[in-house]
């Protein structure tokens, strides 16, 4: 964690007092939650400035083109986030991705990310007058529809129905040829009591009953951040 200066002060308090409360969520979206995220701010350095009535949000976005040079994101708003001080933080996923979240070449698989954006017009949701600062670009959550053999999967390897966890950099993935895929619907998301019906990497939260990652979120804020990372783009 970097020593705690101006800007890094500024940027606690905008995530903290955004994870107050009611943060990212509409209260329609509320119920039981299918997925739990937990992580750290890891590195806090300068290069975005944060207006008295601006707000750091952290949230999950779902890349929907892997080749572009510039990732494709869709921001899914039925998360809830929760920040505590210094620089712990909570996710917690009330849905699968839509349609609208998916691959748009191959829409039985969906690869998210949690990242950090300045919500310049107050509005709470990402959109093209707000700028991601930071996140995870290490890790993606991956999303399949169906089983997919390490052949049909852009990170060559076996990827099991529903929620799983895939190491990055994406530049070394490799894309599939393209076929005619369709989205068939939303996997079944079962509770869980114990680790046994976890995907590989993942544990049964005690809280919620649901799968959560083993590892942690580490979330990198400012200039050591390249959000390039999220795409198979050469």
């Amino acid at each position: 964690m970097e020593p705690v200066t101006r800007w890094t002060a500024a940027i606690l308090l905008a995530l903290i007092t955004a994870g107050c409360g009611d943060p990212l969520v509409n209260a329609d979206y509320r119920g039981e939650p299918i997925l739990r995220l937990v992580g750290r701010i890891a590195s806090l350095r300068g290069g975005t400035d944060i207006g008295p009535d601006e707000e750091a949000l952290v949230s999950m976005f779902w890349n929907t083109d892997l080749t572009a040079t510039t990732p494709a994101l869709v921001e899914q708003r039925s998360v809830s986030t929760n920040v505590e001080f210094p620089n712990a933080f909570e996710v917690l996923v009330f849905d699968p991705p839509a349609e609208e979240h998916l691959l748009t070449s191959d829409p039985r698989l969906g690869v998210g990310f949690l990242l950090v954006y300045v919500d310049r017009d107050g509005d709470r949701v990402y959109g093209a007058a707000d700028d991601i600062i930071g996140g995870n670009v290490t890790k993606a959550l991956v999303w399949a529809v169906q089983d997919l053999d390490a052949a049909s999967s852009p990170f060559g390897t076996d990827i099991p129905t529903g929620f799983s966890l895939v190491n990055l950099p994406a530049a070394e993935c490799s894309m599939p040829p393209p076929d005619d895929h369709h989205f068939t619907g939303d996997p079944k998301v079962n509770s869980c009591t114990t680790d046994d019906v976890c995907p590989p990497d993942f544990t049964c939260d005690a809280t919620y009953r649901v799968c959560v990652p083993r590892d942690g979120f580490d979330l990198v804020i400012g200039d050591e951040f390249d959000l390039d990372r999220a795409t198979c783009a050469p």
